[in-house]
């Protein structure tokens, strides 16, 4: 099972529904503001951002290279395990929620915004998030034990050398005794230059930016980029 299907499998443990809804609602409302009818939500995960669309009654459509995360989404609407540069749609708005640009390596973010670009039509917009240095450094760094319904999960995260390394453990119940899966995830901080040169080297002509925050503070620790052609 690959690390996307085992966090799949740890997500429901997660307590902050509350502070991703919030984020949830801030892109409804850029997407309500620029007009959008429709959109493709790339790394939809469990299908949560897609409900909210659905409620706004912008049609949507999520993708997930989870094959388990894609099971659960589509109780919430269309969904289908493919890869953002197989897809063949186009659409008013393109938009990756919580994180999914921070998974990417820094040679792989001309590629992914290039693939975006070519879903949209013509003055469509595409909409992510990522971490900012404080949202990584001050807020993601830490220890996290978590417990639910018997299933017991730790996450270790440490910052360094620009990248946020998390360390899963997750504990099912088997038998009389429990099962343990053990993975790790990498996130990538990007800098504004970098990702404003990959958004125009993949065609993008207008960039806006949102800074937002996730979890109290006085500093933010998340962007929100609104690209459009």
């Amino acid at each position: 099972m690959n690390s996307l299907d085992l966090y799949a499998r740890f997500e429901p443990l997660i307590p902050f529904t509350k502070e991703i809804g919030s984020l949830h609602g801030e892109f409804i409302a850029c997407l309500k503001r620029l007009g959008a009818k429709n959109a493709l939500d790339v790394g939809c995960g469990s299908g949560a951002f897609l409900e909210r669309l659905g409620s706004a009654n912008i049609a949507a459509k999520g993708i997930d290279k989870s094959e388990a995360m894609i099971k659960l989404a589509a109780s919430h609407g269309v969904a289908e395990c493919v890869d953002l540069a197989d897809e063949k749609g186009f659409y008013d708005a393109v938009t990756a929620v919580f994180d999914v640009v921070n998974y990417l390596k820094s040679n792989e973010l001309v590629g992914f915004f290039s693939a975006a670009f070519d879903r949209l039509n013509d003055r469509g917009s595409f909409l992510f998030d990522v971490n900012t240095l404080h949202g990584f450094e001050a807020v993601a760094q830490g220890d996290l034990a978590l417990e639910k319904s018997a299933v017991f999960g730790t996450v270790r995260s440490k910052y360094v050398d620009e990248k946020l390394v998390s360390i899963f453990d997750l504990f099912t119940p088997n038998g009389d005794r429990y099962k343990r899966d053990h993975w790790e995830i990498t996130q990538y901080f990007h800098t504004n230059r970098s990702l404003q040169e990959a958004l125009k080297k993949a065609g993008f002509s207008t960039i806006k930016q949102l800074q937002f925050h996730l979890y109290s503070g006085e500093k933010a620790d998340k962007t929100i980029y609104i690209a459009s052609r």
